[in-house]
């Protein structure tokens, strides 16, 4: 018999460790296999799924004709026969992105991130490969959903066919790092709001510009005046994000014939374009300004531009529009309708005499409408004004700020809009007797001597005049201004001083007196100028501080109405106020404000735009109004220093009252509170005790 022997522990290990070492070697080797077939399977589908897209591009019901769009299709819209799931996961996200190039050329690419983590940027068919797949670091928020509004190469506009089939239409959004974006652009961070503004562009990075829209964490709003002023840049397209471009930002740019403006552009100051090359440009619904001269000497055949927005002096002069020069109101169906006016295009050669004339006619048209802000900043410093017969209604602020002269008014006029004629220096201002309405301020801040064109009396509706009513104050005196106490050839006493009726550009100073007779005093009638005091009828100057008055025509002390003060380092409110009116001290920029302990009602934008750095906010005070201590630093600052309210008020339980801070410094729906901190864009704000 045999003598049987069985392994050795030595013998024993030596496999175990054999083994552990094949296993260390086969088993990456194994799941780099299954990796690698999963991202094959994953490169597959997506392939299929352009393949799907495509079909329907060719049998017509996908119809992409338009060159200037980049087309996104979610693959839920084209679900395959078999398969279509991502080997890793369930799709997130998944897109068929579809670029027409005519005649008929369509490139397809793909975008897609799934449930594990892996995820394809934006790649072009012929391109896509596994390489293309990687998986996102969980920790990097950028790298959780995908961009569906990327553009595929200058196309400016993204539509959306979402996971249900309905359409988006909207604009590209370019995200970037602040470390590629500083390759070729030079910025303005603010890190509390998280948003740029491009100063500088280096041309060597091309002469096509497609503008990011952001960068890391922060927002690209803004393009800086002389940002790519003198550049030889081509065509620029604006991301959706900027609100606003500067002063000559892309001015002197010869080689510049195309500029894209996307929904949410507000404001285009002067100069934005000048001397360039545009031969046409789209001005989206969103925009609310265009500055002087700022599309001047372009090559430029056709303007249209909304009603709403606001034209500058010569925004459109030396450009070859074969029209006439003045702009005309524009009708939902695109036809023209020149039966209202809405500004001017030209350089004012063609007048003589320095003389504005408006035409009565255009094309068969009579005349009857200025529309709002029409002929604002026009540029007539030195100029005679004529309306035509004929016009019946000038709306609003239409010939403000514009420094005419003399203007005539025509007998068929019926209504003068507020701030028709504010700040001009008009001297003689007849109104006709067919007007009867006058907005607020129509003819504020003018340059009349007499008396009969210094005071401007409301209308009745018969159009006599209504002495009893002050609607403007148009003289050129701006220093300690006494209101006549009667006018007219019966001596009608003054009753009513109407809104904004003073309300100027700082330019009343010194003493101002109220006659005793009024019994009424409308809202921001004294705003915005630099008074040292107001005389309210009691014989008492002490500050510049407006009480409304009764119907007995006493004065109510415990109403302040408006303030006529500028920059006062502290006003104090005395213990005999109970309400501080809605814009008491609107733009009057004081610095300091001491609130008397009587007072129970703060109205609504009540501080906004003041200088206050720290508010006390006195025991009686039980309603604060929407914005009364707004905070903001935008075109100016309104309270921007604003760090500190200290909340001593106390109801019936002699508990501290609770208030909607947000609401009140920013104009945001927010929860009561009684102190805290409350969040606002431009610096928090401390609520203590």
């Amino acid at each position: 018999m045999k003598n049987k022997k069985g392994f050795t522990l030595i013998e024993i290990l030596a496999v175990i460790i054999i083994m552990g070492i094949m296993m260390i070697v086969a088993i990456p080797a194994i799941s780099n296999y299954i990796n690698d077939s999963r991202k094959s399977a994953y490169i597959t589908t997506a392939k299929d799924y352009i393949k799907e897209v495509e079909s329907k591009v060719v049998s017509k019901e996908y119809e992409f004709y338009d060159k200037d769009v980049t087309y996104y299709i979610n693959i839920k819209n084209v679900p395959l026969e078999s398969g279509g799931d991502s080997p890793f996961g369930d799709w997130v996200e998944a897109y068929v992105v579809v670029a027409y190039t005519p005649p008929e050329t369509y490139h397809y690419y793909w975008v897609s991130l799934d449930s594990a983590g892996f995820k394809v940027d934006l790649t072009a068919r012929e391109d896509l490969d596994e390489s293309d797949i990687y998986n996102i670091n969980s920790a990097d928020p950028t790298g959780q959903s995908i961009n569906y509004r990327a553009p595929i190469g200058t196309r400016n506009a993204v539509t959306i066919i979402d996971d249900e089939g309905n359409e988006t239409h909207t604009t590209q959004y370019i995200v970037t790092t602040i470390e590629e974006a500083d390759k070729c652009y030079q910025f303005s961070k603010n890190s509390t709001t998280k948003t740029a503004s491009i100063t500088y562009y280096d041309i060597s990075c091309g002469t096509d510009l497609m503008i990011p829209s952001r960068m890391d964490d922060y927002e690209i709003t803004s393009i800086a005046s002389y940002a790519f002023y003198n550049m030889d840049i081509t065509s620029v397209i604006i991301p959706s994000t900027v609100k606003t471009i500067g002063t000559r930002a892309f001015g002197g740019s010869e080689t510049l014939t195309s500029v894209y403006f996307p929904e949410g552009l507000e404001k285009i100051e002067g100069e934005a374009f000048l001397n360039d090359s545009l031969t046409k440009v789209n001005f989206p619904s969103s925009l609310k300004s265009i500055g002087a001269r700022a599309f001047k000497n372009n090559k430029l055949t056709k303007v249209s531009v909304d009603p709403s927005v606001t034209v500058g002096t010569c925004a459109f002069c030396g450009n070859p529009i074969p029209t006439a020069k003045f702009l005309y109101k524009i009708n939902d169906d695109g036809s023209t309708d020149y039966s209202v006016v809405r500004g001017y295009l030209g350089d004012l050669t063609e007048f003589t005499d320095k003389t504005f004339v408006i035409p009565k006619e255009t094309e068969g048209v009579q005349l009857t409408t200025i529309a709002k802000s029409a002929f604002y900043r026009v540029g007539l410093s030195g100029w005679k004004v004529i309306v035509p017969e004929g016009v019946t209604i000038i709306e609003d602020l239409a010939f403000y700020d514009s420094n005419i002269s003399e203007v005539v008014l025509p007998s068929t006029l019926q209504s003068i809009g507020s701030g028709a004629f504010l700040s001009n220096n008009i001297k003689e201002i007849n109104i006709p007797p067919s007007v009867t309405h006058l907005g607020t301020r129509a003819f504020t801040s003018n340059a009349a001597t007499e008396k009969e064109h210094m005071w401007i009396y409301n209308r009745n509706s018969d159009g006599s005049i209504n002495y009893s009513s002050l609607n403007s104050y148009a003289g050129s005196q701006t220093k300690n201004v006494s209101i006549p106490a009667t006018a007219g050839p019966s001596n009608t006493p003054l009753l009513t001083i109407g809104q904004s009726c003073f309300y100027g550009e700082k330019r009343l100073t010194g003493k101002m007196k109220i006659p005793s007779t009024v019994t009424s005093i409308g809202k921001l009638a004294f705003a915005n100028n630099k008074l040292t005091s107001v005389d309210n009828g009691d014989g008492v100057t002490t500050s510049a501080i407006v009480y409304q008055r009764k119907s007995d025509a006493s004065i109510d002390y415990t109403t302040i109405i408006s303030y006529g003060g500028y920059a006062t380092t502290n006003v104090v409110i005395p213990d005999t106020v109970t309400t501080i009116s809605e814009n008491a001290f609107y733009r009057s920029y004081i610095k300091g404000v001491t609130i008397g302990a009587n007072v129970t009602t703060i109205g609504a934008e009540a501080f906004q735009l003041c200088r206050l750095t720290q508010v006390t906010i006195p025991a009686k005070v039980e309603t604060i109004g929407k914005n009364a201590f707004h905070k903001a630093i935008t075109w100016t600052s309104s309270n921007g220093g604003l760090t500190k309210i200290i909340n001593a008020t106390k109801d019936a339980s002699n508990k501290t009252r609770k208030f909607n801070w947000l609401s009140i410094t920013s104009g945001k729906s927010g929860s009561k509170v009684a102190t805290g901190t409350i969040s606002n864009t431009y610096g928090d704000i401390e609520v203590t005790k």
